[in-house]
C-alpha cells in the first residue's frame, strides 16, 4: 500500500498542471456541493423537531371569489370541531399580538414581536419550556411567557418568574415561564407568549357577536390542529365545510388541511414552490460534482497515451490487474484528499459569507455526525465517477498494444461525449440564471397600479386621533407633495373584514378583502378611478354610510359583467360609489383579488407620506419633528415603500443570487477541464504545430486549428441543453402569476457567452502553442 502511494505522490508531483486542474476542480465542486447540502439540510428541517408535527395540519380557506387561500380562520372554529369529531384530539389558536414595547421598572424594550396562543401551544409544539409549567403554561388571561433572549435582555440575572410587565396596550401582565429561543428552522416564531383569552379585553364586538369566541365574521386566528394517528385526511376536510356550513354563514368556504411540515416550503394552495427550489439546488449540486468528476475522467484517460508503456512494462515483469487497479485508484484516492482539505478550508472561509448570502445561520463542524455523513456521501459518489471508470481503462491496456499503438487513451469519442455532457449542464445553468433573473427584473420594474416611489409611511397608532393636525402641519413643508392616512401599512388589505352581498337574485354571498383609506389616498398613489368618484367629506360616524369603492376585480365578480355604481350591498346597505383600477396589494405570485375599500375615519394606524422628488431625507426629517410634538411611547420608525416591495421579494433575490454563483462556478469549473484537455492537445501535437509553422502556417491558423473542435463540440451542447432548458424555465415561471415570456434573447445570451468562455480558455493555450519556437517544437521527444 505504501508502495502505492509513493507512487501516486510522484506520478501527482511529475504532472503538476494536471494535478493541479484536478484537485482545484474537484476541490471547488466539492466545497459548492458541501455548501449545497448544508442548505438543503436547514430548509429540509423547517418544522421537523416538532415530535406530535406528523399529526398537525393548519386549516388553510377560500371563499367564491377569492382564487386564493389564506391561513387564518374564526376565533370559535377550533372548538367548535373538536366538540363533534373526534378525530381532533387538541387543537391551537395562533394569531399575532401586537406590541410596541413593553415597559419593566419604568425602562422600555421595544421591537419586540408577540403571539396569543392557546393553553394547549406546549403540548401540541415541541418548543421548550426552561422554566415554568408546559402543562399549565397560562394560570390565567394576564400570563406572559418570555424567550430566554428577551428574559436577559429585559431582567438581567434576575429571576423574571413573578415579574411583570406593561404592555403597550396598558395591559400589565405577570411572567410565569421562560422558554428557550424558538429555533431559526421554525415557520413559528416569537418573543413573547400570551394567553389567547386575553384577546377577548381588545376585542370591540362585531355586529351581534359580543365575545371573540363567538365571532364568525373575522378570519384572524392561525387553526392548528392535533389529528389521531392515520386519519383520513380528505374525509375530515370534507366534514369540516359541512360543519361550517352547518353554522349558517352565508359564505361558501372551501377548507384544506396543510400539513405542519409543508408551511416552509409550500405555497397556501399546496404548491410545492419552495421544495422545488431544494430539489433544483440539490440537482445542481450533483451537476456540480458531475462537471469536475468528468474533468477528472477527461484529463486520466486523454492522458493514458502516456501512462501505457509504464503499465505495460508492469504488466511485463509480471504485475497484476489488481494492483494495477490499486495503484490507480490510489491515484484518485490522494487526489480526492488533498481536494477535501482544500475544499474543508474554503467552507470555513465562504460559510460566513455564504450565511449572510442564503439569509441563514448554518454551522459547520468537521466532525459533526451530518458533516461526516456528507463527506462520506460526496467520497463515495466522487471515487465512483471520477475513480473507477479511469482505473479500469488505463490497467486494462494489453502491453502488445502499448508499444504497437499511441491511441492508448482511450476512445477520444467517449470523451467528447463527456465535454458535450459537462457544457450542457452548464449552458442549461447559465440559462436558467438569465431567465430567472429577467423574472425578478420584470417583478421589480411592472406597474402595480399604484406609483411606490418617493412614499413612505410612519406609524402613528398612538397619536392617530391627530391625524388631521399632523397632516395639516407636514402639508405646508416644501419637501413634502401629500399626506394621507390609512389602518394598513404598506398597501396591505387583510382578508375579508365580513360578508358582502353579491346580487339580490341569485342570494348569493361572497368574501372579500378589505381595506380602508382617507379621500386622498388615491391621488397621493397615482390609483385611477375607471368609473364612480372619490369619498365626499360627510360627516357620517359609520364609514359603510359614505360608501365603498371597489376595484375592478371585485366590480366584475359582483357585477357580472354590468356596471356596479349605485348597487349596494348588504354590508350596512352601504352603497359602490366607485371602482378603481387593480393593483397589487400582495404578492406577484398571486393574481389580483377582489378588494373592497372602505373610507377611514379620522383616527389613522399609518400616515403615508409622499415626498419631492430627491427631498426624501428633508421629508423624514419633518415628519419626525412634528412626530415628536405628541406623546409616544414608540420609536420613530418609517419604511419607504420601494424599500419594503424588495424585502418582500428578498428571498427570491437570495435564491437567485445563489443560483448565479452556482452557475458561475460551474462554468468555470468545466472551463477549467476545457483548459486541460487544450493544453493536453497541444502537447500531443506539438511535433505538427512545428511542422505546420515551419511550412508558412499562420498563427491564427493553428488557433482555428486547435479551437474548432472544441467549439462544435460546445455547440453541439447548445444544440442539447435549448429545449431541456426552455421546458424547465417555462415549469418554473408557472409559480409566478405574473411573469415574463420566454424570449429568444434568453438563449442568445447564454450562447454568446459560453463562447466567449471557450474562445477565451482554449485561445488563451492555442495561442501559447501557435506562437512557440518551431525548432524548440521539432526537438521535442
Amino acid at each position: 500500500m505504501f508502495y502505492h502511494l509513493k507512487i501516486a505522490f510522484r506520478n501527482i508531483r511529475r504532472n503538476s498542471t494536471y494535478s493541479v486542474i484536478n484537485v482545484g476542480g474537484l476541490a471547488i465542486a466539492l466545497a459548492v456541493v458541501i455548501l449545497i447540502t448544508l442548505w438543503v439540510k436547514d430548509e429540509l428541517s423547517y418544522d421537523r423537531f416538532h415530535k406530535k408535527g406528523e399529526d398537525i395540519y393548519r386549516i388553510m380557506s377560500q371563499s367564491k371569489g377569492n382564487e386564493g387561500y389564506w391561513e387564518t380562520t374564526p376565533a370559535p372554529l377550533a372548538a367548535f370541531l373538536q366538540k363533534d369529531m373526534p378525530q381532533i384530539e387538541e387543537y391551537c389558536r395562533i394569531g399575532k399580538y401586537p406590541l410596541s414595547y413593553l415597559d419593566y421598572d419604568h425602562t422600555l424594550f421595544k421591537g419586540i414581536s408577540g403571539l396569543a396562543v392557546d393553553t394547549s401551544f406546549f403540548d401540541m409544539f415541541s418548543f421548550h419550556l426552561l422554566k415554568g409549567d408546559a402543562h399549565r403554561p397560562f394560570p390565567d388571561d394576564l400570563s406572559m411567557i418570555i424567550s430566554e433572549t428577551q428574559a436577559k435582555t429585559i431582567f438581567g440575572n434576575e429571576d423574571p418568574i413573578g415579574k411583570t410587565l406593561t404592555a403597550s396596550n396598558n395591559l400589565v401582565f405577570h411572567v410565569t415561564g421562560i422558554m428557550e429561543d424558538m429555533p431559526q428552522n421554525s415557520s413559528i416564531t416569537t418573543d413573547v407568549l400570551v394567553r389567547f383569552d386575553v384577546q377577548q379585553r381588545l376585542f370591540r364586538g362585531n355586529g351581534d357577536w359580543k365575545l371573540i369566541d363567538e365571532d364568525w365574521g373575522h378570519s384572524s386566528f392561525q387553526t392548528y390542529l392535533k389529528l389521531t394517528s392515520g386519519s383520513n385526511i380528505p374525509a375530515i376536510t370534507t366534514e369540516i365545510e359541512q360543519k361550517i356550513a352547518s353554522v349558517g354563514r352565508r359564505i361558501e368556504v372551501k377548507n384544506r388541511l396543510q400539513p405542519l411540515y409543508e408551511t416552509h416550503l409550500y405555497f397556501k394552495d399546496g404548491t410545492p414552490a419552495g421544495l422545488k427550489t431544494v430539489y433544483i439546488f440539490s440537482i445542481i449540486a450533483l451537476l456540480i460534482l458531475i462537471i469536475a468528476c468528468i474533468n477528472y475522467v477527461n484529463l486520466v484517460t486523454a492522458r493514458a497515451s502516456k501512462r501505457s508503456r509504464e503499465i505495460a512494462v508492469r504488466k511485463i515483469v509480471g504485475a497484476k490487474k489488481y494492483g494495477l487497479l490499486q495503484q490507480m485508484m490510489g491515484e484518485t484516492v490522494v487526489m480526492l484528499f488533498f481536494s477535501l482539505v482544500l475544499a474543508t478550508l474554503f467552507i470555513y472561509l465562504l460559510l460566513p459569507f455564504y450565511n449572510e448570502l442564503a439569509g441563514k445561520q448554518m454551522q459547520f463542524s468537521l466532525f459533526n455526525l451530518s458533516t461526516l455523513f456528507i463527506y462520506l456521501g460526496t467520497t463515495a459518489a466522487t471515487l465512483l465517477l471520477a475513480g473507477l471508470y479511469p482505473a479500469f481503462t488505463l490497467s486494462s491496456f494489453r502491453p502488445i498494444d502499448a508499444f504497437h499503438s499511441d491511441t492508448q487513451g482511450g476512445k477520444a469519442i467517449f470523451r467528447k461525449i463527456l465535454v458535450v455532457a459537462q457544457f450542457t449542464f452548464s449552458i442549461g445553468l447559465i440559462i436558467a440564471t438569465i431567465g430567472i433573473g429577467a423574472q425578478l427584473r420584470y417583478m421589480q420594474h411592472m406597474n402595480l397600479g399604484y406609483n411606490k416611489e418617493n412614499v413612505f409611511t410612519v406609524n402613528i397608532a398612538d397619536m392617530g386621533s391627530q391625524y388631521a393636525t399632523i397632516r395639516d402641519r407636514l402639508l405646508v413643508e416644501p419637501s413634502i407633495v401629500g399626506i394621507s392616512g390609512s389602518p394598513a401599512d404598506k398597501m396591505e388589505a387583510p382578508v375579508s373584514m365580513g360578508d358582502i352581498w353579491q346580487d339580490k337574485e341569485t342570494k348569493q354571498w361572497i368574501l372579500l378583502d378589505a381595506t380602508a383609506v382617507d379621500s386622498t389616498f388615491f391621488s397621493l398613489m397615482d390609483i385611477q378611478f375607471v368609473a364612480g368618484r372619490n369619498f365626499l367629506p360627510s360627516q357620517a360616524p359609520n364609514p359603510f354610510h359614505r360608501g365603498i369603492i371597489v376595484n375592478e376585480a371585485a366590480a366584475k365578480l359582483i357585477g357580472g359583467g354590468q356596471s356596479v355604481i349605485g348597487m349596494h350591498v348588504d354590508k350596512e346597505n352601504a352603497e359602490i360609489i366607485g371602482v378603481v383600477k387593480d393593483f397589487n396589494y400582495q404578492d406577484l405570485r398571486s393574481e389580483i383579488r377582489p378588494l373592497m375599500i372602505l373610507y377611514a375615519n379620522e383616527a389613522q394606524d399609518f400616515l403615508y407620506v409622499k415626498t419631492a422628488s430627491g427631498k426624501a431625507k428633508e421629508a423624514v426629517a419633518a415628519v419626525e419633528k412634528v412626530w415628536k410634538d405628541y406623546p409616544s411611547k414608540s420609536d420613530f420608525t418609517y419604511g419607504f415603500l420601494d424599500e419594503e416591495f424588495e424585502k418582500t421579494y428578498k428571498s427570491d433575490l437570495r435564491t437567485s443570487q445563489l443560483f448565479s454563483i452556482f452557475a458561475i462556478i460551474a462554468v468555470f469549473i468545466s472551463c477549467l477541464g476545457l483548459f486541460g484537455l487544450v493544453t493536453y492537445t497541444a502537447e500531443t501535437k506539438t511535433k505538427e504545430i512545428g511542422i505546420r509553422k515551419v511550412l508558412g502556417a499562420s498563427t491564427s491558423g493553428i488557433v482555428e486549428m486547435l479551437s474548432k473542435e472544441f467549439l462544435v463540440l460546445v455547440c453541439m451542447a447548445m444544440f442539447i441543453a435549448f429545449p431541456v432548458a426552455y421546458y424547465w424555465l417555462h415549469r418554473m415561471l408557472q409559480d409566478y402569476a405574473y411573469r415574463i415570456g420566454i424570449s429568444w434573447w434568453i438563449f442568445a445570451a447564454a450562447a454568446l457567452i459560453i463562447v466567449i468562455l471557450t474562445l477565451l480558455t482554449v485561445g488563451y493555450q492555442a495561442m501559447k502553442a501557435a506562437t512557440a519556437n518551431p525548432v524548440k517544437s521539432l526537438k521535442t521527444e
